[in-house]
């Protein structure tokens, strides 16, 4: 014990409570009972202080390391000697972060909750073709945003994003740092009143993706119309069929379009419907793209190809059909002859100009025949009287002389037993030209 009472220290008339190692008194008393509680109230004291320091020594251990490691100090250096790349958006809190990191200084409780979240809102910036990282020159700004932010953008994008949410683990874990709050889920609203469990989530569902599906289209559905059509008709296995062929759009011939975006260019490029036909979705051939479908791919009637020229049309229609009816009467007059249809771009891109602009990709809605054209490279007809012999005459023949004596055959046989007047466009012959221009004669 390193106290004792004493009753005969001479500086002390009665009972001396004395610390020994140095012999200083605490406490002179008259009575031993005095000295007694004296004593016990300094050893509690005394054991009371050695808890606290011990707590304050445990806290001091288990307190986090914010010491950026190795890799986070070189990258966010590596940042640093390239600023030249780093584009304008970089802001001197950044610059003056990274700069700490560089140097190893312990990071801020705030930045490792910044790291955390930039990471995952700016790791789409590396969708995009790879540069080198032992050549700054071929650097873009996020190559350099991301080593500022301490990860390596070409070979461990999220590296720093992982320790931050080690950090971030181990914060909440020793109460440094509150606990990320979770969003609270909407409930789901069920008509648990007037149908049962099953039929009333069903109903639900298919209520939000049908609307979901029209506001989709709503904002993102583009149409695009065509001029050129011929009309025909013919029997198939005894059972008369309308069959229409054509094309619905071309590739590579630029047309006019006045929207939302201003007047410009637009070509729709080879390959721009590969993925709507590899994916098989349900098109629908419609007439100005209203109505009851006359086909659809779904039921087998409507068939699209993709070949040089552009997007090929094949549809069964019903002759019985009243509106069929309707088509074919008009396109037979020349009363109707545009294609059209309706997408939305998947990949498309605009010039530096803004006045051109090229659909990679796109997704097909349908195809319809119109009223209204936007371009004169796209065709359709209702066939009937087989052309394809004489158009592979032209193609043979390849040369101009030859072609244009065929051709110049062809409508002599043809205006002899056209019964439309004279005067206005014949759609066969219209058709013939679109396959010519097709395949480089005219």
């Amino acid at each position: 014990m390193p106290y004792e009472i004493q009753m005969d220290n001479p500086d002390c008339k009665g009972h001396a409570v004395v610390k020994l190692d140095d012999g200083f008194i605490m406490g002179c008393h008259e009575t031993h009972e005095e000295a007694e509680k004296q004593l016990q109230a300094i050893l509690i004291n005394e054991a009371k202080q050695k808890e606290e320091n011990n707590l304050d020594q445990e806290a001091e251990l288990r307190q986090v390391d914010r010491t950026p490691p190795k890799f986070m100090q070189e990258n966010a250096q590596r940042g640093l000697d390239n600023l030249n790349k780093a584009g304008d958006g970089l802001t001197d809190k950044t610059k003056r972060e990274a700069r700490q990191m560089a140097n190893g200084e312990q990071i801020s409780i705030d930045k490792i909750v910044r790291i955390a979240a930039w990471h995952k809102r700016h790791i789409s910036d590396l969708d995009r073709d790879k540069t080198n990282p032992n050549d700054p020159d071929t650097w873009v700004a996020s190559d350099v945003a991301f080593l500022l932010w301490g990860s390596n953008p070409w070979s461990a994008p999220m590296k720093a994003a992982d320790w931050a949410e080690r950090k971030i683990a181990q914060l909440v874990s020793e109460g440094e740092l509150e606990p990320r709050k979770e969003k609270k889920k909407k409930k789901e609203f069920r008509l648990m009143d007037k149908f049962d469990k099953v039929i009333s989530i069903s109903q639900t569902l298919s209520m939000q993706k049908r609307n979901t599906i029209l506001k989709t289209m709503e904002r993102q559905t583009e149409n695009r119309s065509f001029t050129f059509s011929a009309v025909e008709q013919r029997s198939e296995d005894n059972t008369d069929v309308l069959l229409f062929t054509g094309y619905a759009s071309v590739f590579n011939k630029p047309y006019g379009v006045f929207d939302s975006r201003g007047q410009y260019n637009e070509t729709i490029k080879p390959g721009a419907f590969k993925k709507t036909l590899l994916e098989q979705d349900d098109v629908r051939f419609l007439v100005n793209h209203d109505g009851i479908p006359l086909a659809r791919t779904s039921s087998g009637t409507l068939q699209l190809e993709e070949d040089d020229y552009g997007l090929f049309v094949r549809a069964e229609l019903d002759p019985s059909n009243p509106t069929v009816a309707e088509v074919a009467s008009a396109m037979k007059r020349g009363d109707l002859n545009e294609m059209s249809f309706a997408f939305a771009a998947i990949k498309d891109n605009f010039d530096i100009s803004g006045e051109n602009r090229e659909v990679n990709e796109a997704r097909l809605f349908d195809v319809s025949v119109v009223t209204y054209p936007a371009n004169p490279w796209a065709g359709a007809k209702l066939r009937g009287v087989e052309l394809e012999n004489l158009h592979k005459e032209l193609v043979e023949a390849r040369s101009g002389e030859k072609a244009a004596e065929v051709l110049e055959s062809f409508i002599n046989k043809v205006a002899e037993s056209n019964d439309v007047d004279k005067k206005r466009s014949n759609p066969k012959v219209d058709l013939l030209k679109m396959k010519l221009e097709r395949d480089g004669i005219r």
